[in-house]
Formats: C-alpha cells, sequence, structure tokens
C-alpha cells in the first residue's frame, strides 16, 4: 500500500548552487561567485569545469533580457492599456472639490 503524506525524497526548495561549490569557495576564503570567476579564468582547470562553473556563476553577474518580445496576451494587454488613457472608454477625472467660504 503507498504510503499518504510525509517527506519524499528530492522534495523540496533546491539550493541555488550546487553544495559542492560552496564547500570549495569556503576552503580558499572567497565567496562562492568570487571562486567560481576564479575558477573560469584559470586555464589549467578542466574546460566542463570552467562551463560549469559559468553556468551557475551568469544568473549573478547578468541581468535577465527585458528586450524579449511581448507575447500575444501582452500584446493584447498593451492595446487595452493604450485604449483606456483617452477616448470613449478614458477613466474620468475626479470631482473638483472646492470650498466657499464666502
Amino acid at each position: 500500500m503507498p504510503s499518504k503524506g510525509g517527506p519524499r525524497n528530492n522534495s523540496g526548495r533546491k539550493p541555488k548552487l550546487p553544495r559542492d561549490i560552496i564547500l570549495d569557495a569556503g576552503k580558499v576564503g572567497l565567496t562562492p561567485l568570487e571562486y567560481m570567476l576564479a575558477v573560469m579564468d584559470d586555464p589549467a582547470v578542466p574546460v566542463d569545469r570552467r562551463d560549469r562553473m559559468a553556468i551557475y556563476a551568469a544568473p549573478y553577474c547578468h541581468a535577465k533580457a527585458d528586450s524579449a518580445p511581448l507575447g500575444k496576451k501582452e500584446q493584447k494587454q498593451a492595446i487595452a492599456d493604450e485604449a483606456s488613457m483617452s477616448g470613449l472608454y478614458a477613466v474620468p477625472a475626479g470631482p473638483k472639490l472646492a470650498v466657499n467660504n464666502g
């Protein structure tokens, strides 16, 4: 009979960096990012290890591309937002509040 509930293998939040990188960086006295960049720049390190370090270091060095083209839903939303700024479907201005102390 299968179990119901409880912890499951490989469940839960995964660490962003592999534990071996964090431990190796601690042994050398560098931050994980400094360690990964140092390994990448060392020509004596095998290429596959340098590639692995580049993959893990990239999110910390480069921002995500914001210039990606809009999808269909985003294009429709942009058109709707533009139409709501003016014309028939524009949001009317609120009432002017004036005090007459006359």
